[in-house]
């Protein structure tokens, strides 16, 4: 019996949001995000699961799955950046080792 209560409660508290002032539902029915239950669509709250149909409104740990993926993709993408750069700069620096190697040579043949 409490949740029947409960449920009239958020029904109309729905309700309220989901109506215009004259009473009347001229709104179209939508699915709920996270139920697929049918709604009003200028219901801010769902009636059968409770979730809230506003995005600003959904708890912080929702969005931070998007927004974690995105900086994961992000320094993804920068590492291999820096392990590219990173690369051509050690072929740089054999190249120039080898070209010293060869010109301590010369000159020690030179000298010697």
């Amino acid at each position: 019996m409490r949740q029947n209560g409960q449920e009239k409660e958020s029904l109309s508290s729905t309700e309220e949001h989901s109506q215009p002032s004259g009473g009347s539902s001229n709104s179209q029915d939508v699915a709920c995000r996270y139920c697929d239950e049918k709604i009003s669509s200028r219901a801010k709250i769902c009636p059968h699961c409770q979730n809230p149909q506003i995005w600003w409104k959904v708890p912080p740990l929702e969005l931070a799955s998007p927004l974690g993926i995105l900086i994961a993709l992000c320094l993804l993408i920068l590492g291999a950046l820096q392990y590219r750069d990173a690369k051509a700069e050690k072929i740089e620096a054999k190249e120039a080792l080898r070209q010293a190697s060869v010109a301590l040579k010369q000159a020690s043949d030179a000298s010697g």
